[in-house]
């Protein structure tokens, strides 16, 4: 998917390619800015990561993690081949998005503002 994101309408690109050792790593994983502002729950965050094969994204924070991240390369990536496909991609989630995840909530839904209240961890079975 990095390479769909990496083109533009008739301009190639290029993705960067890294690999990082997350075993020994405290991972939290938050994303989109819709949770960020309390607008979705985490369930539906991780429903609207899974729309249209969103995939994931990594912030890196601590020291250990920066030692862990390797470059191994990067790939060429091909307008005529991957601008057709980020755009379908682009337009399905948000259609699926918006007509399904944002307006539809659940009791003991969680949201960032119960989570940094109670100061959760990785670790809380609540977010798994």
């Amino acid at each position: 998917m990095a390479k769909e994101w990496g083109v533009g309408k008739d301009r190639d690109g290029y993705v960067n390619c890294y690999e990082i050792e997350c075993g020994d790593l405290r991972i939290l994983d938050l994303n989109a800015q819709d949770f960020i502002n309390g607008t979705i729950s985490y369930r539906q965050l991780n429903n609207a990561m899974h729309l249209g094969k969103l995939g994931q994204q990594f912030v890196l924070k601590s020291r250990k993690a920066f030692e862990e991240i390797k470059f191994i390369g990067s790939e060429i990536a091909e307008s005529r081949e991957w601008y057709a496909k980020k755009m379908l991609r682009d337009t399905t989630a948000r259609h699926d998005y918006f007509s399904v995840e944002r307006n539809r909530r659940r009791r003991g839904d969680l949201y960032i503002t119960q989570i940094m209240d109670e100061e959760m961890t990785s670790d809380d079975p609540r977010l798994r």
